[in-house]
C-alpha cells in the first residue's frame, strides 16, 4: 500500500531546508576559526594539523552537497504528487483487480442498456416509456463516467509508476562519500604528548579560538540530532527504501564528522595545556635561578 502526505511532506522538506541551512552556517564558521589557528600556531606540528583539516572541511562540503541532492529528490516528490493531490493511497498490488471489477461492472450496465435499446416503446404508456427513455439515458451516463473513471485511474497509476521510476533513477545517482575518520596524533611531532619543542606564538588567543571551536561544536550536536528527527519523520509520510537507505549513509557520516570534531578539540586542549606545562617549567626554572643566584649574593 502507498501512501503519501503531500502537505506533511512539505512541511518537512522546509524543516530539512532549515536544518541544510545551519549546516552551511556552521560549516563556514567552524573551518573559518578553525584556520584562524594558522596566525598562532606556526610550527610544523600546526601546520600539519591545517592541512589535514582542510582534507576534512572538502569532505564536509560533499557531504552538504549529498544532502543537498537528497533534498532535490523530495522537493520533486512534492511537485510532481501535488499535482495528484494531497492524501494519496494507492495500492499497485491490487491494480489489476480493480480495473477487472471496473470491466466487470461495465459490462453488467453494457448489458442492461443493450435491453433498453431493444425495447419496443410503439404501444407503451406515454408516462412508462418517458420513464424507460430517462433511464436508458442515464444508463448512457453511467457508461461514460466508468470509462472516464477507468481512464483517470490508469492515467494516474501510469504517472505514480513515472514519478518513482524517477525517484529510484535520482536516487541511484547520490553518491555519499565516506568520511576519513582523521587521526591527529602524530603531525611531525605527537600532539598532546609531554615532550614540546616548539611554542605556541600566542596561547591566550589560540585559547579564545578553540574555546569558539567547541561552542560551534554544541550546534553542530543540535543541527545533527534534528536532522536525524527530520529524516525520521520524512519517512512517516512517504516511504522510500532508496530514500531511506541515503538519509541513513549521509547521517552515518555526519556522524564521523562530528567525532573528527571532537577529537579535534580535545586535541588542541591538550596541545594548549602542555604549552602552559612547559611555560610553568620555564618559569619554575628562572625563578630557581633567581634563587640560587640570591643565595650566591
Amino acid at each position: 500500500m502507498m501512501k503519501i502526505e503531500v502537505e506533511k511532506l512539505d512541511d518537512k522538506l522546509s524543516e530539512l531546508f532549515l536544518i541544510e541551512d545551519k549546516y552551511n552556517t556552521f560549516y563556514l564558521n567552524y573551518y573559518n576559526s578553525l584556520f584562524n589557528l594558522k596566525d598562532y600556531w606556526t610550527t610544523i606540528k600546526g601546520i600539519n594539523f591545517l592541512d589535514n583539516a582542510e582534507k576534512e572541511k572538502k569532505e564536509f562540503m560533499k557531504l552538504l552537497l549529498s544532502l543537498r541532492e537528497f533534498e532535490d529528490i523530495y522537493v520533486y516528490l512534492v511537485n510532481e504528487y501535488k499535482k495528484i493531490g494531497n492524501n494519496i493511497e494507492y495500492n499497485f498490488d491490487k491494480r489489476d483487480d480493480l480495473i477487472n471489477k471496473i470491466d466487470d461492472y461495465s459490462s453488467k450496465v453494457n448489458s442492461l442498456l443493450y435491453k433498453y435499446e431493444n425495447l419496443e416503446f410503439n404501444n407503451i404508456d406515454l408516462n412508462i416509456k418517458e420513464r424507460l427513455l430517462n433511464e436508458k439515458a442515464y444508463l448512457k451516463k453511467c457508461i461514460n463516467s466508468i470509462k472516464k473513471f477507468k481512464n483517470k485511474n490508469k492515467n494516474v497509476m501510469n504517472y505514480i509508476e513515472i514519478i518513482e521510476k524517477n525517484v529510484i533513477s535520482k536516487a541511484s545517482k547520490v553518491n555519499v562519500d565516506i568520511v576519513q575518520e582523521f587521526n591527529y596524533s602524530d603531525f611531525g611531532g605527537k600532539i598532546g604528548s609531554k615532550s614540546f619543542d616548539e611554542k605556541i606564538t600566542d596561547i591566550e588567543q589560540m585559547e579564545l579560538i578553540v574555546n569558539k571551536i567547541s561552542t560551534l561544536k554544541k550546534e553542530e550536536d543540535l543541527i545533527f540530532d534534528d536532522l536525524k528527527k527530520c529524516s525520521y519523520d520524512i519517512q512517516l509520510y512517504y516511504k522510500s527504501n532508496d530514500l531511506f537507505e541515503i538519509s541513513s549513509q549521509i547521517i552515518n557520516e555526519l556522524k564521523k564528522m562530528i567525532n573528527n570534531h571532537d577529537n579535534t578539540i580535545l586535541l588542541l586542549y591538550k596541545e594548549m595545556s602542555n604549552v602552559s606545562d612547559l611555560e610553568k617549567k620555564i618559569s619554575n626554572s628562572f625563578s630557581q635561578i633567581g634563587d640560587d643566584i640570591n643565595i650566591l649574593n
